[in-house]
C-alpha cells in the first residue's frame, strides 16, 4: 500500500489566489487609466470619471472582501493545524503499537507448545491446529487495522499539506519524520530481541535434553 512519506513536505503547485488576482487587476486598472488619460486627456470626461470611480470602488470592495476571507482562513488554519499535527502523531504511535502487537502475535503462533508441552502430543493435535488458526487470524486483523491507520494518517497529512505555509510545513513534517524514526527503531529493537530469544531457546533445548556425563570410576586402589 502506498503511504505518504513524512520525510519531506510534499511540494505544492503555486497558483494565484483570489486576493493576489484582485490586487493585480486593481493595479493594472489604475496604471492603464493613468496612461490613457496622459495620452488622451480630452477623453477624461465626467462620464469617464464616473466609470473610473465605479470600477475602482468595485475593485476596492472585492479586495477588502478577499483580504477578510484570507484572514479568516489563516485564523482557522492557526487553530486546526496544531490539532491535526497532534492527531497524526498519535495515529503514528497507535499504528506502531498495532504493528508490534501483530509481530508478537505472529511470533507466538509457531510456539504454543513452549508454554504448554502437552500440545505436542497427538491427543491435542486438533487443539494445536485450532490455536494456530486463531493466532494467524488475530494477526491478520491487526494488520488490517494498521492499514486503516495508514489511510487515516495519509488523509490528515493531505490536510496539513493543503493548509500549511512556508517554514511551518517543514517544521511539521520534520516532527513526523522524527516520530517515524523513533517508532521504527523501537520495532527493530523488538525484532532483534525476539530473534535473540529464539536463538538462545534453540541452543538451550539440545543442552537440556543431552545425557549427563558421569565421571569415570578410578581404577587406582585406595591406599590402606
Amino acid at each position: 500500500m502506498a503511504q505518504t512519506d513524512p520525510a519531506q513536505p510534499p511540494k505544492k503547485r503555486w497558483y494565484p489566489d483570489k486576493l493576489t488576482l484582485i490586487l493585480c487587476l486593481t493595479v493594472a486598472w489604475v496604471l492603464l487609466s493613468v496612461i490613457y488619460v496622459a495620452v488622451k486627456p480630452q477623453d477624461f470626461t465626467p462620464l469617464a470619471q464616473l466609470l473610473f470611480s465605479v470600477i475602482l470602488f468595485l475593485l476596492a470592495a472585492a479586495l477588502g472582501s478577499a483580504t477578510d476571507t484570507k484572514k479568516a482562513a489563516q485564523a482557522a488554519n492557526d487553530r486546526w493545524l496544531p490539532q491535526a499535527e497532534s492527531v497524526i502523531l498519535r495515529l503514528m504511535t497507535l499504528r506502531a503499537e498495532v504493528v508490534k502487537f501483530s509481530y508478537e502475535t505472529k511470533d507466538s503462533c509457531g510456539t504454543p507448545s513452549c508454554d504448554i508441552p502437552e500440545l505436542d502430543t497427538e491427543a491435542f493435535r486438533m487443539v494445536r491446529i485450532r490455536m494456530k488458526d486463531d493466532c494467524h487470524a488475530a494477526s491478520g486483523k491487526l494488520d488490517n487495522i494498521a492499514h486503516q491507520l495508514d489511510d487515516a494518517i495519509a488523509d490528515w497529512q493531505r490536510f496539513v499539506t493543503a493548509n500549511c505555509q512556508g517554514d511551518e510545513c517543514a517544521r511539521i513534517f520534520y516532527a513526523f519524520q522524527e516520530r517515524e524514526d523513533k517508532l521504527q527503531r523501537e520495532l527493530a529493537e523488538l525484532k532483534a530481541a525476539k530473534t535473540l530469544s529464539t536463538v538462545r531457546g534453540g541452543l538451550a533445548a539440545p543442552l537440556a535434553t543431552a545425557p549427563s556425563i558421569q565421571p569415570a570410576a578410578s581404577s587406582t586402589p585406595a591406599k590402606a
